[in-house]
Formats: C-alpha cells, structure tokens, sequence
C-alpha cells in the first residue's frame, strides 16, 4: 500500500469544498468512475459536515489520505472528535427499513447506503473513517 496523497486542515466549512475537488481531481487522474468519484464525494462531505456541526467549535485538524491498495483506492479522513457508536464497524444494528431517523450518526443512511463496508475504527483518540473504490481498468 502506498500513500497517494496526505493532507492536514482545519476543520472549517470551507474544508467541504476543497476535500471534494480534492478528490475529484485525484481519483479522476487514477481513474476512478464518475459515479464513484460522485459517491465519494457526497459521502465524505456528509461526514464532514456532520463532524463540523457536532464538534466543539471549528479548531480540530483533519487528515485526509488517499491510499493505493492496487486495485482499490482507500479514502481515509482522520480526526479526533468524538467518535459516533453507530460508525464502529460491524457494530450498527439499526435499521433503514423501520422508518427510524437516523441522525446524528454521521450520515449513516447516506454512507451505508453507498459503502456498506466503510470502516470506522478508533485508535489512540483519534478516529479513521474510510471506504474503498475500484480503480477502472484502461
């Protein structure tokens, strides 16, 4: 696995725009399709603004990384906020069909939905979410 791209910032509101032109302009150079580079966009800033509105204030610094696993993409966001239950891998036991709101759950219905196998794990305080994209073939 190597590191395609590694980035610290601030947690503003502007950090939404530039994460999804940052992934635009990367996974499209890699290539990765459309729709998954649509997908990833639109899941990473429901995160993100879903961290923003639940923070304490706008201070914490992001880590946005883009691994190379060959014939996957890992897009990873690191922070260190307070990490939400319902992301712990493998650890989510609500369900969309109930008609329950989710919210509050970093946008759970929006990143199951697209990425059933993100991952959310929590180590030394500091909180990885991520999810995977196949690399198109040329």
């Amino acid at each position: 696995m190597s590191t395609l791209y590694y980035r610290r910032f601030n947690l503003i509101w502007a950090a939404l725009t530039f994460i999804r032109q940052t992934l635009l302009f990367i996974l499209k150079d890699i290539p990765v399709s459309e729709d998954d580079i649509d997908k990833s966009g639109l899941v990473m800033t429901e995160y993100l603004s879903n961290l923003l509105r639940h923070s304490n204030g706008e201070n914490e610094a992001v880590t946005l990384v883009l691994s190379d696993l060959g014939e996957k993409i890992r897009i990873t966001l690191i922070d260190p906020t307070l990490y939400c239950e319902l992301l712990k891998s493998g650890d989510s036991h609500w369900q969309l069909e109930q008609g329950e709101l989710v919210e509050g759950g970093m946008g759970l219905a929006l990143i199951k939905h697209y990425f059933d196998d993100y991952q959310y794990t929590i180590t030394q305080g500091k909180n990885y979410f991520s999810f995977e994209v196949p690399r198109q073939q040329v």
